[in-house]
């Protein structure tokens, strides 16, 4: 799983892999909530909820590294169950409640989550070892409950282009990357998908099926494609990790090191968006 040899590195790398895969499922989660609100202005949202939003987006950049998105996906899982709402990825009935009902699935986030405050320190010679080994155990445990994610299609779209011959049912165009790999951060080939329904443009999308583009979810703001943002071929992802002075930062989920930092000035279209989200829910 993990090439790197015995030491902090490789643990590192384990528990960016944790991560990535708790920042992504909260973030489907946090996308679903989001369409629901614009739907419907009056869905309820749980004061859990409400508070946990308030606390993710009160975060500082340093903080956020070692964020339990855990909390988050719970707290937005308790909303959309009060709500009965239908869910986009359906398997997170299933997991919600095996998170719940089985203590192995509990105690591996709770092992990886404290190797993230081990990390932020200096990891002892003699624990190095277990505690790679261990993290690889823990890893795979989660592995084997949201292995569902691999049914859906993430992908960048870029442009669309609407296809309307004469008498002719009118077809879209669609630019994207196809990202078969989350952990990569970088699709590496453009492709074109022709369908009768049209999803957004400059978005990053989950899809249930490859070949069309509904249902898809959007993800962004929250996940963004540098390269869809700024004209360039291939894809280069990031997650969205802090709010501060008017300012919305993402970290490269390639490396969870390099980051963008937006504003009005470079990408205004982000910040209206981000805007937008932050408006809706009062936060």
């Amino acid at each position: 799983m993990i090439v790197e040899e015995i030491g902090t590195d490789r643990l590192q790398k384990i528990v960016n892999l944790y991560q990535v895969s708790a920042q992504f499922l909260a973030y489907v989660l946090l996308a679903q909530v989001w369409d629901e609100k614009f739907s419907n202005p009056n869905y309820s949202i749980l004061p859990i909820t409400q508070a946990a939003l308030k606390a993710f987006l009160s975060l500082s950049t340093a903080d956020s590294s070692t964020y339990n998105f855990v909390n988050l996906i719970e707290a937005l899982g308790d909303t959309l169950a009060e709500s009965k709402t239908p869910l986009f990825v359906e398997e997170f009935n299933t997991l919600r409640k095996q998170y719940q009902e089985e203590p192995a699935l509990k105690t591996a986030v709770l092992f990886l989550e404290e190797m993230k405050r081990e990390l932020m320190g200096a990891v002892a010679a003699d624990e190095i070892e277990s505690f790679c080994v261990q993290g690889e155990d823990k890893l795979c445990e989660i592995f084997k409950h949201i292995g569902f994610a691999a049914k859906y299609t993430l992908a960048t779209i870029k442009t669309i282009e609407l296809i309307k011959p004469r008498h002719a049912t009118p077809r879209f165009r669609h630019n994207l990357v196809v990202l078969n790999q989350l952990t990569a951060a970088i699709g590496v080939l453009d492709d074109v998908l022709e369908t009768t329904e049209y999803t957004d443009n400059n978005s990053v999308i989950l899809m249930r099926d490859e070949e069309t583009v509904s249902p898809s979810l959007n993800l962004s703001p929250f996940i963004l494609d540098e390269n869809a943002l700024s004209g360039q071929q291939n894809s280069k992802l990031f997650f969205f990790t802090s709010y501060e002075n008017k300012q919305i930062n993402f970290t490269l989920i390639d490396n969870l090191k390099d980051t963008l930092n937006i504003t009005r000035d470079n990408y205004p279209l982000v910040s209206e968006l981000f805007d937008g989200f932050i408006n809706k829910f009062k936060v």
